[in-house]
């Protein structure tokens, strides 16, 4: 019996609370909106733990790595729960959103064997479970180092409710789950009966000490601590030179005289106020810029949020840019172009570029993974069946490609002709692979 199991077995400890999934008893729900099933969903081997988000700062992050580096026992717990700090930034809350919608909003559709495509299937993984969850869920691998989803129930042949393990009791190292935080044991999700009903979505590490990568979080964690640091110094600046600041010079030295000159200061508003006795003096010092000390903040704050633009989305003017400005064309998200000749601009093809490289992190995850997971369930998915976004960059930019080629050598014969020249038939045949006369 587990940990969990034997909690879950105590009676009347306390009155009203105890561990349950069940939809009677509210306390202690641990499966995190999916399955109840415990084989299904290693979330409810987790012990019920609120998460706390503490003030974060640049020891934090250095810690974080450290830990996830360990030689012994590694843990990402730190880092994970650094990164639910580091994403209520608004700006970075933006980026991410960005770019998932780069992916979400496109189109696919799954194909059969000879690459047509299959109505009845597309249209099953068109469904909430998969567009909304399981793509959601694999996107945010990649920001977070890595993923564990549970498939859920299954109704119908569909999964009802697909849903992640907190990351911070996941163990990419140890490729296990634990019930507690910076707990070296617990269940291999490798294992079955977990196997078979979880689909794990690592990251390509790149330090060779991980066999999982950190996730772009980590890079963008040390510039959003100094983003809500200059923030909050920004505040202390506005409390302390633009909003009015009262002062009250009194011979009342003490008293409920003094006690009633101050209530009145206080009932002023929320402005900062200050009693001095008739001698004493209150100064505020400056860096002597002529009011201009304020514009440090925006130009700081600017340069940050630009910093993490570039890293999330491959330029620092991919979320701030007005359209009908010169280098600032969106793309459109919803299955079309995407090659890099119909991006006009410098922003384009780093969004582009962006779409491209999810697309090719997606695809091979739902094809190697949730595609033969499900069929394992049960669900008759058509072997050699695959899924595919529509309008692929690459695919057809190498059209583009030959496309102009064609075209240069067209051109070229057009060029002989009018100098009395002529190209002949097979060698234009050869070069375009027109047949002509």
């Amino acid at each position: 019996m587990s940990i969990i199991d034997k909690i879950k077995s105590v009676k009347n400890f306390l009155p009203g609370i105890g561990f349950s999934s069940g939809k009677d008893n509210t306390f202690g729900i641990t499966n995190g909106g999916g399955s109840n099933s415990k084989s299904k969903n290693l979330q409810n081997i987790v012990f019920p733990a609120s998460l706390e988000r503490s003030r974060k700062d640049l020891e934090d992050w250095k810690e974080a790595i450290t830990l996830a580096e360990d030689a012994w026992l590694p843990y990402r717990v730190a880092m994970q729960k650094m990164y639910e700090v580091t994403v209520l930034n608004e700006h970075l809350a933006a980026c991410m959103e960005r770019r998932k919608d780069l992916t979400l909003l496109r189109e696919f559709e799954i194909q059969n064997a000879n690459g047509e495509k299959d109505k009845k299937w597309t249209e099953y993984f068109q469904k909430t479970w998969f567009t909304q969850n399981v793509l959601n869920y694999i996107l945010d691998a990649q920001a977070y180092g890595y993923n564990l989803i549970s498939i859920g129930d299954i109704v119908d042949s569909v999964p009802k409710n697909p849903t992640i393990i907190q990351r911070r009791f996941v163990s990419p190292d140890r490729q296990l789950v634990s019930p507690f935080e910076y707990n070296p044991s617990g269940i291999d999700f490798r294992d079955e009966p977990y196997a078979k009903w979880h689909i794990w979505v690592p990251t390509l590490p790149t330090n060779g000490i991980s066999n999982c990568g950190y996730g772009l979080l980590y890079n963008v964690s040390k510039t959003e601590i100094y983003l809500r640091n200059n923030l909050a110094f920004n505040q202390s600046f506005i409390q302390m030179f633009a909003q009015p600041y009262r002062v009250l010079k009194t011979g009342k030295t003490e008293g409920p005289e003094r006690d009633q000159a101050q209530a009145a200061l206080e009932a002023m508003g929320d402005a900062g106020y200050i009693m001095l006795d008739m001698m004493d003096e209150l100064e505020f010092m400056s860096d002597g810029a002529h009011g201009n000390g304020y514009k440090s903040y925006n130009d700081f704050e600017h340069r940050l949020e630009s910093k993490i633009s570039k890293l999330w989305l491959g330029h620092s003017d991919a979320i701030d840019s007005v359209p009908g400005r010169l280098g600032s064309n969106q793309p459109s998200v919803s299955g079309g172009r995407t090659d890099s000749i119909s991006a006009i601009s410098p922003v384009t093809k780093a969004l582009r570029d962006k779409q491209s490289k999810d697309a090719a992190f997606v695809s091979p995850i739902v094809n190697e993974g949730v595609l033969p997971k499900l069929q394992a369930l049960g669900i008759d998915i058509p072997y050699g069946h695959k899924f595919k976004f529509l309008n692929d960059a690459e695919e057809r930019e190498v059209r583009e490609q030959d496309l102009r080629e064609k075209q240069q050598v067209a051109t070229l014969a057009q060029t002989m002709a009018d100098g009395g020249l002529k190209m002949t038939a097979a060698y234009f045949e050869e070069q375009t692979g027109i047949a002509c006369s």
